[in-house]
């Protein structure tokens, strides 16, 4: 039951990073459709046969937005703005993993145990 609530509050925490990546660009694209492009382009990202869903992502976020009705330009926008913000998530993985490993690498140096 956990793991489900788990994914329920990071499926609505990517909805909402979407949401403020489209709001950027000047779209007013409601919560309840932007879960439904997020798990759109998603399902079509994972069923690529391309690695890593290699430019699908953008293709699918850019054709969802214009199916809602968005301009093309817009929505071609919005899915850059779109794959800066999975550059800036490896950025913060990358900082987190940093920080971890320094810090075991202290508290294993301190540790009178050793």
């Amino acid at each position: 039951m956990v793991a489900v609530g788990l994914t329920g509050a990071c499926s609505l925490s990517v909805a909402a990073s979407w949401s403020a990546v489209f709001s950027l660009v000047g779209l007013a694209v409601p919560l309840a459709n932007v879960c439904g492009r997020v798990a759109l382009v998603t399902l079509g990202a994972l069923l690529s046969m391309l690695p890593g869903g290699l430019g699908v992502s953008g293709v699918l976020a850019s054709a969802a937005l214009a199916a809602y009705g968005v301009a093309q330009p817009q929505a071609q926008a919005a899915a850059l703005a779109l794959r800066g913000c999975v550059v800036v998530i490896v950025g913060f993985g990358l900082l987190h993993l940093f920080w971890a490993s320094s810090r075991d690498r202290l508290r294993v140096r301190h540790d009178p145990a050793h």
